[in-house]
């Protein structure tokens, strides 16, 4: 999907995954192509997730999208 977009992307040093869940897109899709990426999730329960399943995250914040 990255792909298809890369041309508008000014590029692929930072992501962010907004209402990531636990950090099946962040996992799957964005750290294979940023070098960096924040997650922002706004259930602790699936931020604490993710944070065992993708520890490789710069920074995660709990916090709803309305908030951030």
């Amino acid at each position: 999907m990255i792909d298809d977009f890369s041309e508008r992307i000014s590029g692929f040093r930072t992501a962010i995954d907004m209402g990531a869940g636990i950090g099946r897109i962040s996992k799957v899709t964005l750290l294979p192509k940023f070098k960096e990426v924040d997650l922002v999730e706004p259930a602790s329960v699936q931020l604490g997730k993710a944070k065992e399943n993708v520890p490789e995250i710069r920074k995660f914040y709990l916090n709803g999208l309305q908030d951030f």
